[in-house]
């Protein structure tokens, strides 16, 4: 059933993000050195507690408007969720460029990343 449905939930989440002016994406295969990038887990904590990106920060979407403070300025943000169909990445990636932070959301999950990479990061 969900397969059936994939193409038409695809076609809504586009055209969402194209309606909500949605920032360009990175897939996992693209993505920049440590040094140049930020990770941004902005799942809920205990999400990130089970396991997530190397080098990652949590920190869960309806807490990022008041800790804008504590990210990087002079790197790439990449801000991180469940995954494609989940929108929680997009709001962070529209709230940190309305506020001049550089900041793209990644494509894939954590879990994409650990089935690719077969690691598991936890703090």
């Amino acid at each position: 059933m969900a397969t059936e449905q994939e193409p038409a939930v695809q076609m809504t989440l586009h055209r969402f993000r194209k309606e909500a002016g949605s920032p360009q994406s990175r897939s996992l295969e693209d993505l920049p050195g440590s040094s140049e990038a930020f990770f941004l887990d902005v799942r809920p904590a205990d999400e990130f507690a089970a396991g997530h990106l190397p080098e990652a920060r949590s920190i869960p979407i309806e807490e990022l408007p008041e800790r804008l403070g504590e990210l990087p300025r002079h790197k790439i943000i990449i801000a991180y969720c469940r995954g494609p169909f989940c929108t929680m990445a997009d709001e962070a990636v529209q709230l940190l460029k309305a506020n001049g932070f550089d900041a793209v959301r990644l494509e894939e999950s954590y879990l994409d990343y650990k089935l690719v990479n077969n690691e598991t990061w936890k703090s």
